[in-house]
């Protein structure tokens, strides 16, 4: 590896122009290998990352409520800041449908009632068993009413506590 990526620890060294000429291919092909290397690691932590759910939205967050401050002159409220960043922390972490929606390439191609379980009985049966005098779901366990009410079904925290 040290030879492939520098000139080596120098306790050998090229003396002729062919061994230089050798010297040089190694340590390009040594960049070249390295990086790919090291290419294949950042791709493998960034679709870990994205499949877990930990990707960075805060700068997003940031940055957008940095332009709701470019018409005017004074900066967004502190305790307006914490309880925007309290909302979606709130909302990032208990999102059910973050990885799925209505026209999931996935979902799309599973049969209607896998797509139905998934919906109702694995992602949102706590919700769905909760409220089951307001959705009805003796009438409506077959319909595709409360497979569509579950892509609408968005997490919020509601303090007393806060005032508007």
């Amino acid at each position: 590896m040290t030879t492939l990526s520098t000139v080596g620890y120098g306790d050998y060294y090229p003396v002729s122009r062919n061994e230089m000429l050798v010297g040089i291919l190694f340590m390009l092909v040594g960049i070249v290998f390295f990086s790919q290397i090291m290419g294949s690691f950042i791709e493998i932590i960034q679709n870990y990352d994205s499949r877990m759910g930990n990707d960075d939205k805060g700068s997003d967050l940031n940055s957008w409520m940095t332009r709701l401050t470019r018409f005017t002159d004074k900066p967004l409220p502190k305790p307006l800041i914490n309880q925007i960043d309290r909302h979606f922390s709130f909302f990032w972490a208990n999102d059910r449908t973050e990885s799925i929606s209505l026209d999931d390439e996935y979902l799309n191609q599973c049969p209607p009632m896998v797509k139905k379980y998934i919906m109702m009985h694995y992602l949102f049966d706590d919700i769905i068993f909760k409220f089951r005098n307001f959705f009805n779901t003796n009438e409506n366990k077959d319909s595709k009413f409360l497979y569509d009410v579950c892509f609408g079904l968005k997490p919020a925290k509601f303090d007393s506590t806060e005032h508007d």
